[in-house]
This record gives structure tokens, sequence and C-alpha cells, in this order.
């Protein structure tokens, strides 16, 4: 389940899931739907549960954006490529971060989905433990 945080909540409501923060939304919607769950936060970031493990992360970069429209299909593309490729859940969750805030840089929908190589690059800056830096 791909959702953002508005809708989490509305289908925690519909189904009667009892939450009192985002942790609790979130595992209240695995538990009860049984499925993997990913919910986005804009430019907060994003949190989940797949395969039992819990995927949080404040945003890597903080860029200007200029267009959303993308940045979500951005998102959920590259995390299941990354799951697809055999990437530890957290690195694939990272790189999928990474691509949406530079999706978001650009105007458009598939156009502004970023190279590879480009995510790759700026990954490796993040995963060496270096702070979050800013574009531009």
């Amino acid at each position: 389940i791909y959702v953002n945080d508005d809708e989490a909540r509305q289908v925690a409501d519909q189904f009667g899931i009892a939450y009192t923060n985002d942790r609790d939304l979130i595992a209240g919607l695995y538990s009860h739907f049984g499925k993997d769950i990913i919910v986005t936060y804009g430019d907060r970031g994003a949190m989940g549960m797949v395969k039992g493990q819990w995927l949080e992360r404040t945003p890597l970069i903080t860029v200007t954006a200029v267009d959303t429209i993308g940045a979500g299909d951005t998102f959920i593309g590259y995390f299941a490529s990354g799951m697809q490729l055999g990437f530890p859940l957290q690195q694939a969750f990272d790189k999928a971060m990474i691509a949406a805030a530079f999706a978001c840089t650009q105007y458009g929908g598939a156009s502004s989905i970023p190279e590879a190589d480009c995510v790759e690059r700026y990954y490796k800056r993040f995963s060496g433990g270096a702070p979050c830096f800013k574009l531009g």
C-alpha cells in the first residue's frame, strides 16, 4: 500500500483503525491489511513498514521545488526498482527519497525523473554519514 499521509488517515478512519501518531497509524494499517505500507509526507519525508522492517527517513537532501508532479511516482518507481534489484530495503528507500527530491526540481511528470547515476552519486555522498546538504 502506497499513500500520502492524508490518504493514510482517511483509510484508517474508514476502517476504524485507532492511532495517536504516525507510527501507530502505519502499524495499524500494516496489521489490519497484512500488506507492506509506505506513507509519504511531502517535504517531511516518508516512513513505512515493508517485510516487517520499519523504514523511516527525513529528507536526505533539501531542494527548491518547482513542480511536485511526478515526485510520488518517482519515489515508488525507484523503491520498487531497488527492491527488484535486491538492494537492502533502507537503501532502496533512501535512493527513492533522493530521486523524488530531484524530480521536484524539474517541471513535468516523466521528464522530471532523474537518471539513476545522478541518484547514485548523491546516495554515495549521503551514505557515508554526511549530514544533509542543499543543492544549488
